[in-house]
């Protein structure tokens, strides 16, 4: 239960993490099975709403739920918080995250999804 109410925690966007200290976060993070929880609650929240929209991308559920995991495991709770709020896509996330930790700079749809024609 604790897992649960952890992992509800985070991924309520009603809750507003931005004042949460860092070291909290990783804590929280750190708990066996609330990254996993996370990943999952996550997708399922964000597959809903893209699928609504038309908008999930080429990623597969695994390998979309595996970029939250990434995420997570990197403690960048910044990304998390943008991802889980609907700021970034799953794609955006994991093109920032190749370009933090692997030094690989790409854009996908979403970053230039404003600048397109209607």
């Amino acid at each position: 239960m604790k897992i649960q109410r952890l992992a509800n925690m985070l991924t309520d966007t009603s809750k507003d993490l931005a004042d949460m200290d860092f070291r909290e976060f990783q804590a929280i993070l750190d708990e066996p099975g609330v990254q996993k929880e996370v990943s999952y609650m996550l997708l399922d929240q964000l597959s809903k709403k893209e699928t609504k929209k038309n908008r999930i991308g080429q990623l597969t559920a695994n390998d979309r739920r595996e970029v939250i995991k990434r995420c997570l495991e990197c403690y960048d709770k910044k990304l998390f918080l943008k991802l889980r709020d609907e700021e970034l896509t799953i794609d955006q996330v994991d093109a920032r995250l190749s370009a933090k930790h692997f030094g690989v700079s790409y854009k996908v749809l979403d970053d230039l999804r404003d600048n397109l024609l209607p």
